[in-house]
């Protein structure tokens, strides 16, 4: 992950990936279904990054 500030961070996946889980060293999500490309996971959900 690369942090791009605010407390967001970027990831590169392989394109054939369609799950990820994130993973905080103590806490981790479920598997995620990816949502596509330019998208933020906060609260639960997938929304549009424009940042």
């Amino acid at each position: 992950m690369e942090n791009v500030g605010n407390n967001v961070y970027r990831i590169k996946y392989p394109s054939e990936a369609t799950y990820i889980i994130f993973n905080d060293g103590n806490n981790k999500t479920d598997d995620l279904s990816l949502a596509g490309a330019n998208k933020i996971y906060k609260d639960g959900n997938w929304s549009t990054y424009n940042g």
